[in-house]
């Protein structure tokens, strides 16, 4: 057997490093351990989450061993391990996720600069941009380059669509990559100190977008994106985020939320509405949005005429409680269901020491949810 061979032989196994040790399960939030002795299952640090047409759930984990989990309805595997080559040496760090419509999961991966396929075997093929050499560069497959890929989209036409470095790249089935808009060399014209937000609607590079966290695609085409800002205004800490809209023609307007604002939420139309700092971003049916907001342990729902409510938000969770805390990855099953990667932080029953674990929740008929082990 030579080293290739045994290497993915290796990738392989590790692909089906299962945790079997009690029946998964999901059990409504309250006081840990719940009444039912359901233990939440913690992963490590998960920012980025996909649900394939089965309701497998993906998650990618921005540190520990395992890079890539998939979560079946009864087991937990680790398929990217970052104890293995190639893994291991590959800068597999800040992963988004993604399912085409064929149904294989694509990976934007921001350290390595990349877009990638995962592979049946449970190894990855590059599909543009090239490992290391991160650049803004639009061109065919093998002359494009991508930056700083944080988020990753795909459209109902295979079309996919990539959140870097304050501009959405658009990458075409044949792995050729255009800027739709943004303009990443944009400098605030107003003098702040230590900074301030930014943002402004317009057509392609004439569109300025804040830090695009998250980004989705509707059934019609358009696409939608959580862009964020997490500074100073006038010395003073701020955080907030507007929900962009961009046609598939590169027009940016704002859906919802204004900038002229420091965040909180507030429920309303377009932009009486206000956000905290945005994450992660997705399209459920009849092409409801829903955003992730970490600061404010809330999840918003945006209709599409641009209308704010809240789903979930807990701004003190309870005293060793798996409510939802700092919600940053969403994702929307086939059923309609909302699944969130979240970071709990909960202090220990003897001490005020904080701790965090790392949950996977899932919002079923408006219910809150967590991943547990019985």
């Amino acid at each position: 057997m030579n080293k290739l061979t045994a290497c993915s032989a290796l990738l392989f196994l590790a692909t089906h490093a299962v945790a079997t040790a009690g029946a998964l399960g999901w059990a409504p939030v309250g006081p840990y351990p719940s009444k039912s002795n359901c233990q939440p299952v913690s992963f490590d640090q998960p920012d980025a989450v996909a649900v394939d047409k089965s309701g497998d759930i993906y998650i990618g984990n921005e540190s520990g061993p395992a890079a890539l989990q998939e979560v079946t309805a009864s087991t937990i595997r680790t398929i990217l391990d970052r104890r293995m080559e190639p893994i291991k040496s590959g800068h597999y760090f800040g992963l988004s996720l993604a399912m085409s419509p064929g149904g294989s999961l694509f990976l934007a991966v921001r350290q390595r600069g990349t877009v990638e396929k995962l592979n049946p075997n449970g190894t990855t093929t590059v599909f543009t941009g090239k490992p290391g050499d991160r650049r803004l560069l639009d061109g065919d497959r093998i002359n494009a380059r991508l930056r700083s890929p944080g988020a990753i989209a795909i459209g109902p036409d295979g079309v996919i669509y990539v959140a870097d470095t304050r501009t959405i790249r658009k990458i075409v089935p044949n792995g050729s990559i255009t800027t739709l808009a943004g303009d990443p060399h944009a400098r605030n014209p107003h003098q702040c100190y230590r900074g301030c937000p930014y943002a402004v609607n317009g057509r392609g590079a004439h569109a300025v977008f804040m830090s695009p966290n998250g980004i989705a695609v509707s059934p019609s085409g358009d696409i939608y994106v959580a862009d964020g800002y997490n500074g100073d205004v006038e010395g003073q800490a701020a955080s907030l985020g507007v929900i962009r809209k961009v046609t598939p023609g590169g027009d940016v307007s704002t859906l919802a939320g204004t900038v002229s604002t420091t965040g909180g939420d507030i429920d309303g139309q377009g932009a009486n509405a206000s956000f905290d700092y945005v994450s992660g971003i997705a399209v459920a049916s009849l092409s409801n949005i829903y955003v992730t907001e970490p600061f404010a342990a809330s999840v918003r729902r945006i209709n599409p005429d641009g209308r704010v409510s809240t789903v979930v938000s807990v701004s003190a969770p309870g005293y060793l409680s798996t409510n939802i805390n700092a919600p940053t990855g969403i994702a929307v099953t086939s059923l309609g269901s909302l699944v969130v990667v979240d970071d709990i932080a909960v202090q220990g029953l003897e001490s005020l020491t904080e701790r965090h674990v790392y949950w996977l929740h899932r919002i079923k008929a408006g219910k809150l949810q967590t991943l547990c082990r019985e």
